[in-house]
């Protein structure tokens, strides 16, 4: 392309030479039309010679009765020539933005078509990745519960099983207990996470490992859990919140650690009868329950948990 804009230059630059060239021909053909006339005409007052005429003198007189005769039509010529290359260079930049658009636009289609095909490779990838990954499930069972003198005892058996395709590894638990107002049961936040968890080990695809985990809740907490219930006049509860740290095989070193969380309450097995007295705050008093069958335990499955 640049090679034939350069070519249509030189041919327009030749075009004008040819011009300039043929007027200067047509005026060396006025001049020499007859030499004895020339002579006369411009012949000095005295002059006995034609001869001894300057002849440079005279020819630069001729031209300019040439160009002077002739100037409109040379003006013409210079003006078609400068039009033509003019529309010429309009042509040659019309065609150089047009391919440049063009250009342009095949780069722009190219670029869109590598970012989708790049996007179908990651939905591709994390769809596998979905698929055989490390998914660790969560079942909880209540070992033991009692209230000493300055603290309450929470036992429960944490048992994580990898329900995904590929190992599950640096797996590690955490427990945590708080005592709240029962009208909290299916609102909160998110529980919060352990710096140390209980280790467990990597679990194999299909595989589980349970740990027995006791935490405590102290007679502070206790007291400010029964505060809080006596204000709302609802019965307090204990609520368990149990958290799985695990890595998968896909997970760059470093990464954040996934985790599956789930929260179970507990509340006083006292009857109906009882339920709106004092009995439903009174068992977490010192005498509290000493055993698991005094406590209703379940899951709160409309409680927030994580699933990463």
């Amino acid at each position: 392309m640049l090679a034939r804009r350069r070519s249509r230059f030189w041919l327009s630059l030749a075009g004008v030479m040819a011009i300039v060239i043929a007027s200067l021909a047509a005026i060396h053909f006025v001049f020499a039309y007859s030499g004895d006339q020339v002579c006369k005409q411009y012949a000095f007052p005295g002059a006995k010679d034609c001869g001894r005429l300057d002849d440079a003198l005279t020819f630069l007189r001729q031209v300019g009765e040439a160009l002077n005769y002739w100037a409109p039509a040379i003006a013409a010529l210079a003006a078609t020539a400068v039009a033509c290359f003019t529309l010429t260079l309009k042509w040659s930049t019309d065609r150089l933005w047009a391919e440049a658009g063009r250009q342009r636009e095949d780069a722009r289609k190219s670029a869109l078509s590598g970012v989708i095909t790049a996007r179908t490779a990651l939905r591709s990838a994390q769809a596998a990745e979905r698929e055989l990954r490390a998914w660790v499930s969560i079942a909880v069972e209540l070992y033991e519960c009692k209230r000493a003198k300055d603290y309450a005892l929470v036992t429960v058996r944490v048992t994580a099983e990898n329900v995904g395709k590929t190992p599950a590894l640096r797996v590690g638990v955490s427990v945590v207990c708080r005592v709240v107002p029962t009208i909290v049961a299916n609102y909160g936040e998110l529980p919060a996470p352990q710096a140390i968890p209980h280790p467990l080990p990597s679990l194999p695809p299909g595989s589980s490992a349970d740990q027995r985990i006791g935490e405590t809740i102290s007679l502070r907490d206790i007291e400010a859990g029964l505060a809080a219930a006596r204000q709302v006049n609802f019965a307090p509860m204990i609520v368990v919140d149990v958290i799985v740290y695990y890595h998968t095989v896909f997970d760059a070193e470093g990464a954040t650690k996934r985790m599956t969380s789930v929260r179970y309450t507990m509340h006083p097995r006292i009857a109906a009868e009882e339920w709106h007295n004092e009995a439903r705050m009174r068992w977490l008093n010192e005498d509290g329950p000493a055993a698991v069958d005094q406590v209703n335990f379940g899951q709160d499955k409309s409680a927030p948990v994580y699933l990463s």
